[in-house]
């Protein structure tokens, strides 16, 4: 990966991240998906938005389970 692209990773990971933490987020892994895609613009891969759920669900931040997302208190 390009440090540029890198960077950006890090920053929509950041945004969504912060986007999470507020009372006014995604409620189900399907809407938690077309926020991230909105959050990378444009036609994104499905490879680019899993990897950010696969990031947030290894840092703790996420949970799926039986297909229903929830949420680890910070």
């Amino acid at each position: 990966m390009k440090t540029g692209a890198k960077k950006a990773s890090a920053t929509i990971y950041d945004q969504v991240l912060k986007d999470l933490r507020g009372t006014n987020r995604p409620a189900s892994l399907s809407a938690l998906e077309r926020h991230i895609q909105a959050k990378i613009g444009g036609a994104a891969a499905p490879a680019k938005v899993q990897t950010l759920i696969n990031r947030l669900k290894s840092t703790g931040t996420i949970r799926v389970a039986d297909g229903r997302l929830s949420y680890v208190a910070a």
